[in-house]
């Protein structure tokens, strides 16, 4: 999966596996220049202006599920690997793909550049439930936290996130927690019970059911497993 972000901040966001690996993030920003070849430009006027001038453009997640989204992840990964590797003339292929990559968004997703677009309320409301949660994971949190914290009602909070993010609000708070959790495996030596309890699991077993559930391995296990790589 993904998230496409205005062009002056254009990142690629690997999902974050836990299982015995430490957890990645590719960030790849780009000048909005090295696209439209100056501001000036036809292409700068189609393409890359609409996006880098709508202030009501947040964000788009990109899910490989998606045969669209999948398609313009597979460009941005084009991309990302030629600045990566820089293989001759990698600029011009790193320039191709992230162009073709945005052609598709625009051409695809034209609504999401409108000032009063539904999808970029939605984007908006789950980026303060997100922050929310990132917050408070310690601690309890309910549908009508998350409600209070974006302005909505219990209902618009289920829907908000499975429009968006693809899961339930319970089931993402639940796997950034245990996200948490094994990042302090690999680089605290907290006890079990406390990385439960500062992740916002107070029950231990609790905790190790739903950790084997995301891992496939224990608390225990998964630390040994990581600190043995």
């Amino acid at each position: 999966s993904g998230l496409v972000l205005p062009v002056q901040h254009l990142k690629l966001r690997s999902r974050l596996y836990l299982l015995c690996e430490k957890c990645q993030v590719h960030s790849f920003v780009i000048d909005p220049k090295l696209l439209a070849g100056g501001f000036g430009t036809l292409y700068n006027a189609k393409y890359i202006h609409p996006i880098i001038s709508c202030t009501s453009f947040s964000g788009m997640p990109l899910f490989h599920d998606d045969p669209i989204q999948s398609k313009i992840l597979a460009y941005i990964n084009d991309a990302y690997t030629a600045c990566t590797d820089e293989p001759e003339g990698f600029e011009y292929d790193v320039r191709y793909y992230l162009a073709k990559s945005l052609v598709e968004i625009l051409k695809n997703y034209p609504d999401s550049f409108s000032g009063n677009n539904i999808l970029n309320q939605n984007l908006a409301r789950v980026r303060k439930m997100i922050d929310y949660i990132s917050r408070n994971y310690s601690s309890e949190i309910t549908i009508s936290d998350l409600a209070d914290s974006a302005g909505i009602c219990s209902r618009e909070v289920q829907r908000c996130f499975r429009k968006i993010l693809k899961q339930s609000p319970v089931n993402y708070i639940q796997t950034y927690r245990i996200q948490i959790a094994g990042r302090m495996l690999m680089e605290t030596d907290e006890s079990v019970l406390d990385v439960g309890i500062a992740c916002g699991f107070p029950n231990p077993s609790h905790f190790c059911k739903i950790f084997r559930e995301h891992t496939s391995l224990s608390p225990k296990k998964f630390r040994e497993a990581c600190r043995n790589l």
